[in-house]
Parts: C-alpha cells; structure tokens; sequence
C-alpha cells in the first residue's frame, strides 16, 4: 500500500469517527432517562444533556418521609440518572 493511500485510509478513518460521534450527540440529544427515587417516591427524569427535566413526587408517599430523607432520595436519584446519560451516550459513541 503506498504512502498516500495509507493516508487516505486515516482520514477516511477519522472522518467516520466523527461521523459516528455527531451521531451519537444527536441520539443523546433527544435522550430522555427517568430514574425512580428512593423509597418509592416517585420519579425523576434527566435529558441527553444531563439537565433535570422533570420531579414527580407520590403525594401519598412523601407525608411518610422527612424532608432531609427526601432531599437526600431526590439528590441520590438525580446523580444516578446522571450517571445513567453519561453511560448511555459512551454506548451510543462506540455503537
């Protein structure tokens, strides 16, 4: 193979790497992850982003909880469906 198309063969590389990772930002893009809170609580939902949507609370559910318990629930399900964006868009990257 000659020098040349030894280079035409990484371009063309690194172009369907990009190509690959604009995909993969325009799926994340339109992402949506709904989490559930703890203690059943009710639910949150996080964009491809990683910016919090949505909280949905059981009204029947938070009268049995303190408000430090349930800050804590809160926080603990918005940082897990953070996570679970960052995970799913490396997947989406490498499909």
């Amino acid at each position: 193979m000659s020098r040349w198309a030894r280079l035409v063969a990484k371009v063309d590389a690194i172009e369907d790497g990009f190509r690959r990772v604009r995909l993969a930002e325009e799926r994340a893009a339109s992402l949506t992850i709904d989490h559930p809170v703890g203690g059943d609580l009710g639910t949150v939902r996080v964009g491809g982003s990683g910016e919090l949507l949505d909280v949905r609370l059981e009204a029947n559910r938070i009268r049995y909880t303190t408000a430090a318990a349930m800050g804590e629930q809160l926080l603990r399900a918005i940082k897990d469906a953070e996570d679970e964006v960052r995970e799913t868009k490396r997947e989406l990257r490498f499909r």
